[in-house]
């Protein structure tokens, strides 16, 4: 797997490739979500990434989703994730699944920062959603 940077922020960040999901042309407007977190220390950083990774390998069964990207800046200890869903019970379903418990649990006393954000588009488009990512971060460092 390539992992590419992109000037989203400083430092650089850099981003897995965009796995995509089952669903290759959705019906109706598409839910966006995006996670953002600090981790406590670099080890705790490559856990978190290994785990964010095995989970994206079997992405293209997750029902109801679009797709998925990792993202890291690893200098900053900060990493988190850009999916697309079918619609929000897709996403609630994900989110409350006994998988992405399981690893919410595992991590989390090592977890600070966490934030959430989701937003809906009618045609999705992975680029047009990372500069939709730039553009929120820029909003909130100003």
């Amino acid at each position: 797997m390539s992992i590419t940077e992109i000037s989203i922020g400083n430092p650089v960040l850099r981003k897995t490739p965009w796995k995509p999901g089952p669903v290759v042309n959705p019906t109706d407007t598409v839910l966006v979500s995006l996670t953002d977190f600090h981790i406590d220390g670099y080890r705790d950083l490559v856990r978190v990434m290994r785990t964010a990774l095995r989970i994206q390998r079997g992405w293209d069964r997750r029902d109801g989703s679009l797709g998925l990207a990792l993202w890291v800046q690893p200098l900053r200890k900060r990493l988190g994730s850009l999916s697309a869903w079918e619609s929000e019970q897709h996403y609630r379903r994900w989110v409350s699944s006994s998988e992405h418990m399981h690893v919410v649990r595992r991590h989390r006393g090592h977890m600070q920062n966490l934030s959430s954000a989701t937003w809906e588009t009618e045609t999705f488009d992975v680029e047009d959603a990372w500069q939709e990512v730039g553009r929120r971060w820029a909003a909130a460092e100003t």
